[in-house]
């Protein structure tokens, strides 16, 4: 089964939390999407500053958007020419349902 929509979920360092939120906004307007300050945890201390490599967590923020899964390809490849070099991670969920509670 495929899913009409994923979950696509950007992991991103605090620093370009503006960036991203800019470059969703202006390319993907039609997208929908969260986001939330998350902390990122490793036992790798490679990247982490001092203060992060002791308490073991880096502030990063969590962006969840809601995409056509066909569009997923040429979004991605926009997210890497855009988003080169910046450690984003990323994982994509197939989505199995969405909607509104409006009643």
């Amino acid at each position: 089964m495929t899913s009409e929509h994923s979950l696509l979920q950007l992991y991103v360092p605090a620093t370009l939390e503006d960036a991203v939120i800019d470059w969703l906004l202006q390319h993907q307007p039609d997208l929908i999407f969260t986001s939330t300050g998350v902390a990122g945890h490793t036992g790798q201390a490679e990247g982490l500053s001092m203060i992060e490599q002791v308490t073991g967590r880096k502030r990063q923020i969590c962006f969840s958007v809601v995409v056509p899964t066909p569009q997923w390809p040429a979004l991605q490849e926009q997210l890497k020419t855009a988003f080169a070099r910046t450690d984003i991670r990323y994982q994509l969920i197939p989505l199995l349902g969405q909607g509104i509670f409006n009643d």
